[in-house]
């Protein structure tokens, strides 16, 4: 078993503090005073608390310069977000684990399901070829996820939801998830309750809230309706690696909503996740 596998699978219910090098954001939330300020911007990262960084992009870097700027400001890479293409193509994939591998990466996470293919021919053929990708990741000691939004909730597939087809334990033991609250909460479902069915399956949780009023659109942590504390006590029940703050938008400067988000999982009082 490779390495990293095993240390997932070690290491359920041990960790009892969400603050201690567990905190990641994905990068992009500040993609807007990223040009030019890559460097800086990590170091400032680490002085708040951040202990990981997960990456879509290099913001015209190359991954060995974006893997010496996170070094130098002592951060982790949690994982790489990478296109569909990525993960069909076998080149393209060699090289997605080449870059994950050269900024010690924890894994590559598939991040969306294009229009035209969320049916059920779609979906059995992302199936296929995420176990097969996931295979070979294994092969490096790395491990893939399956990102989440509202509209695999809404597609069904084979009698069930596309996320739960998705994830299927009897076909789907090599894909693990990344769960994203906020769009489970906005197809209408309790997050907690959903992920509860996914003990050691669930590597990473991204966090944003929910505002409270008819927009239901993105939010700060603790400013919105989300319950998050019972979500969190769970995730160190269950050994979730990282928790992740992602506002797809924020109202203002991405660096007051960091803030703002940081302030609360400092103070975060945990419910029963159970």
């Amino acid at each position: 078993m490779p390495a990293r596998v095993k240390l997932f699978q070690d290491k359920r219910g041990k960790d009892d503090n969400i603050m201690r090098n567990k905190v990641a954001i994905v990068l992009d939330l500040l993609r807007d005073a990223l040009p030019g300020r890559v460097p800086e911007a990590l170091l400032s990262l680490k002085k708040m608390g951040v202990s990981g960084v997960e990456l879509g992009q290099f913001y015209g870097h190359t991954a060995k310069e974006m893997a010496g700027f996170i070094r130098d400001a002592e951060l982790k890479t949690v994982a790489l977000h990478r296109s569909a293409e990525d993960f069909y193509d076998p080149a393209r994939l060699e090289l997605a684990i080449e870059e994950a591998l050269l900024l010690q990466a924890e894994g590559l996470v598939f991040p969306y399901v294009i229009q035209e293919n969320r049916t059920e021919a779609g979906y059995s053929r992302l199936r296929e070829c995420l176990l097969k990708a996931a295979r070979a990741l294994n092969e490096h000691g790395l491990l893939l996820s399956y990102h989440n939004h509202e509209f695999e909730l809404l597609n069904q597939v084979r009698g069930t939801n596309a996320l739960d087809f998705m994830l299927d334990p009897s076909a789907g033991e090599g894909i693990y998830a990344e769960f994203d609250v906020y769009w489970l909460a906005k197809a209408g479902y309790d997050p907690l309750a959903f992920i509860r069915k996914y003990p050691g399956r669930v590597l990473n949780l991204h966090l944003k809230d929910m505002t409270a009023d008819e927009r239901q659109t993105y939010a700060e942590l603790g400013t919105g309706t989300i319950d998050l504390p019972p979500i969190l006590s769970w995730g160190e029940q269950h050994a979730v690696r990282w928790y992740i703050i992602e506002q797809d938008i924020c109202p203002g400067n991405p660096w007051d909503s960091l803030r703002i988000s940081l302030d609360y999982l400092k103070n975060a009082d945990l419910g029963n996740g159970g």
